[in-house]
């Protein structure tokens, strides 16, 4: 929850009405309590699988899973039947779980990819909610060009707390 695409997706949903649980390191609980979150769960010290079971028993309506499943190998057993189950590939891994073991649940699967198919209203929309103060941008971290290498080797770490971006040249 407390990378780029994790605060985002935490923001929208606590935004749109949503109960949100979402998972980090310790170094990181503190983050996700400032954005909204209702349960963080510090994935180190804490059994994922067992925290979302106690905080949603019946299953959760919707999971994201931004870091791949390799990090969460039984996230299909959270979701309720007529849940979602979005998985987004990542440098990690693919994210993709098992099509006929989420059709035999009862779930829907997205395997999530981008376009810019018709987004102009969303991008309005998200916008317009950062200009109101209603959601907040990552933390972002400015590395040197030099720096690539140990850029994608900390996105690659699953670990990184906002967004990184290259810096190209000075203007």
């Amino acid at each position: 929850g407390s990378g780029g695409l994790g605060g985002f997706a935490v923001q929208f949903a606590r935004w749109a009405g949503a109960q949100v649980a979402a998972t980090c390191s310790g170094a990181n609980v503190d983050y996700l309590k400032s954005l909204g979150v209702d349960r963080v769960i510090d994935y180190r010290s804490e059994n994922i699988s067992t925290a979302i079971k106690n905080w949603a028993p019946g299953g959760l309506d919707y999971l994201l899973d931004a870091v791949g499943v390799s990090t969460l190998p039984n996230a299909l057993e959270l979701v309720r039947a007529g849940g979602t189950l979005v998985s987004i590939p990542t440098l990690v891994d693919d994210g993709d779980y098992a099509a006929a073991a989420t059709q035999a649940r009862d779930v829907k699967r997205v395997f999530s990819t981008m376009d810019d198919i018709n987004c102009a209203a969303t991008l309005s929309k998200i916008a317009n909610l950062l200009a109101n103060g209603e959601i907040a941008l990552p933390p972002i971290r400015e590395l040197p060009l030099t720096e690539a290498a140990e850029a994608h080797r900390l996105i690659q770490s699953g670990h990184n707390r906002g967004k990184l971006i290259l810096k190209v040249a000075d203007l």
